[in-house]
């Protein structure tokens, strides 16, 4: 009967919570519905940007206007006549998910520099190694200065060192093509799983209930599976889980193949290369990258290839709690720790500065408005070389 009396009122707390989430909380929207036509089918990447898209990403909390050029990259025309200094490589990061078109990492760069340095943001929601290295084979664009490639540690997952991810594009939306079971699925299986997800939810229970969901991390009552999973497993609140897919050692060195190949193309087209680790929301409260991360970052530095750590500079507080994807916060520290980077004298194998005559002075490396759209790439001053290098924890 104790049991009883105990389980009724665990259910009268729930719905009273659920009752106070639904009158305090903004109802949670479904941002895939108004990103319909972002993607196309690709044969080698599963997907690619479709080009000349603008649209609204909007999930209730965050809003955030998307915008691709000709190339289908999330940045303005590419001018022939006066390229990029650098080119963002990566995910979702790279991207900027959850970010508005003037708050990317790449347009932080460009205001944070006083446009004295251009960025081109080449990034791909859901993409990994593989497909970031096709799809920087394909780039028509090559960077005055270097290419960065932004790596977050759900590079590691099994699915996102498969050369497509295991997902392809229907009608617009990114979609799976194949089942948690490994089945491979066809065409109408994957629009009826499509329409499944951008059905509108029936009931204001359910609309709240999903919104309960949503505060799992804050109320602890609906994480403490695996709550209980991070006791015996530390590290797995250091990494990005999805899906059920895993994470192993042999992951670590397909990721470093594949990222020695982009270096590699970066050469032979002339311009420089370098790693920005971003760390997870796990990985932040730590203090510490994950286990993982560390022995990829280890296998680069064999191979030569410089990185650069955000750990240090970022704060929780730099993530949407909803979503775990960078704050405009989040994105303005990345784009401060590029640019200090730049300053920061760093030799390379061969004994070459890595960023020859780029000095910025601090005063332009402030807290300031992101620029407004339109505004120019590039500041016809140019840098102020001779200022003295910023700290900066960099891998060579």
């Amino acid at each position: 009967m104790r049991a009883l009396r105990i389980a009724g009122l665990l259910v009268a707390a729930l719905l009273l919570l659920d009752l106070i989430v639904y009158l305090v909380l903004p109802p949670l929207k479904n941002p895939i519905i108004g990103l319909r036509g972002l993607f196309v089918a690709d044969t080698t990447t599963g997907y690619r940007l479709a080009p000349s898209w603008s649209g609204l990403y909007d999930d209730g909390v965050v809003q955030g206007r998307i915008r691709t050029n000709r190339l289908g990259d999330r940045d303005e025309e590419p001018d022939r006549e006066d390229p990029p200094d650098l080119l963002l490589l990566g995910d979702s990061f790279a991207f900027g998910s959850l970010l508005d078109q003037d708050e990317t990492i790449d347009r932080w760069i460009e205001t944070l520099s006083e446009g004295r340095v251009a960025a081109y943001n080449r990034g791909v929601p859901g993409y990994g190694p593989p497909a970031i290295r096709e799809h920087l084979r394909r780039c028509p664009i090559a960077p005055e200065r270097a290419a960065l490639y932004l790596f977050y540690n759900n590079d590691l997952r099994d699915d996102n060192l498969l050369p497509d991810m295991g997902l392809t594009a229907v009608d617009g939306f990114m979609a799976s093509r194949i089942d948690r079971g490994g089945r491979t699925l066809d065409e109408a299986e994957i629009r009826r799983r499509i329409e499944e997800r951008i059905a509108p939810s029936t009931g204001r229970f359910l609309e709240s209930w999903t919104r309960l969901r949503n505060l799992r991390r804050l109320t602890g009552l609906l994480g403490m599976k695996e709550r209980i999973r991070t006791l015996f497993e530390p590290e797995r609140k250091l990494m990005s889980h999805w899906g059920g897919y895993g994470f192993s050692d042999r992951n670590v060195e397909a990721a470093v193949d594949a990222t020695r190949d982009m270096a590699g193309i970066a050469r032979d087209r002339g311009f420089r290369f370098r790693v920005v680790l971003v760390p997870t929301y796990g990985e932040v409260r730590a203090g510490r990258y994950a286990a993982l991360t560390e022995s990829y970052a280890s296998g680069l530095r064999d191979a030569g290839i410089p990185t650069v750590r955000l750990l240090g500079r970022l704060e929780p507080g730099d993530y949407y709690s909803h979503n775990l994807h960078f704050r405009p916060s989040g994105a303005r520290k990345t784009a401060r720790t590029i640019l200090e980077t730049i300053r920061r004298p760093s030799r390379n194998l061969n004994g070459v500065d890595a960023f020859p005559g780029w000095n910025f002075p601090p005063q332009s490396l402030v807290n300031c408005q992101v620029a407004p759209t339109g505004a120019p790439r590039r500041a016809t001053a140019p840098p102020d070389f001779g200022m003295d290098p910023a700290s900066v924890i960099v891998d060579n």
